[in-house]
């Protein structure tokens, strides 16, 4: 099933926002970035931040940098895997190619529930993944970034596929059909997921920004299952 194939001339406000996210002492926390670039156009959808500038005092919210969520969720078949596909390419923008966590795109699932999100990143040279939670309130359940490759990448589009197993809470992340990261036991059930997208960092909470950035351009967007 084609979820999203970018055929509008815009992002779709009915189908996707900014993530907002409860925090202590606030109403909520929304991850956006002032400054940030969103087009469709082809088949595709461009999302562009140069420089980041947002800078949370607690971490998670110091990771992501701007994250778009579908507004609905897809439903996690109860056996069985849940594989989200797509496409996309990725352009660094005065990062640090050779360290992943410097700065990030890429494409997720994420529990509305828990909090907790995992998805398939690249800086543009390497590729790996990300496990994490974005309840502030909440430890993290899992924390990982994998280097899948490194100087692979290049400008040409590469594929992409998230994988849930509900009945023995395993999640995978593959990269151009190779296993980059997998995890059995995850310590949450997950019901129904959100689709997302966005630019982030995983440096230390409250490490100052250096004048990256990151462009991040997403193809069709995929819905199989087994």
């Amino acid at each position: 099933m084609i979820f999203e194939d970018w055929a509008a001339e815009e992002l779709q406000s009915d189908k996707w926002e900014i993530l907002e996210t409860p925090i202590p002492d606030a109403d909520t926390y929304r991850f956006e970035e002032p400054a940030a670039e969103v087009e469709v156009d082809e088949g595709a959808a461009t999302l562009r931040v140069n420089p980041f500038t947002r800078q949370a005092d607690t971490s998670p919210l110091d990771d992501f940098k701007h994250f778009v969520t579908s507004k609905e969720p897809i439903d996690v078949p109860e056996s069985g895997v849940l594989t989200v596909e797509t496409e996309f390419t990725v352009r660094g923008i005065n990062n640090d190619a050779m360290i992943l966590r410097d700065s990030m795109a890429g494409f997720f699932l994420r529990d509305a529930e828990s909090g907790f999100v995992f998805g398939a990143v690249s800086n543009g040279t390497l590729a790996g993944a990300v496990v994490t939670s974005l309840a502030p309130e909440d430890e993290t359940p899992l924390a990982a970034v994998v280097e899948a490759w490194k100087r692979l990448l290049g400008e040409e589009r590469h594929k992409y596929a998230l994988q849930y197993e509900k009945n023995i809470d395993k999640i995978s992340v593959w990269v151009d059909g190779t296993l980059v990261y997998a995890v059995r036991g995850v310590p949450v059930k997950i019901d129904r997921m959100h689709l997302g997208f966005g630019l982030l960092t995983l440096g230390r909470a409250g490490q100052p920004l250096h004048e990256q950035g990151m462009e991040l351009q997403l193809g069709a967007i995929k819905i199989l299952g087994t």
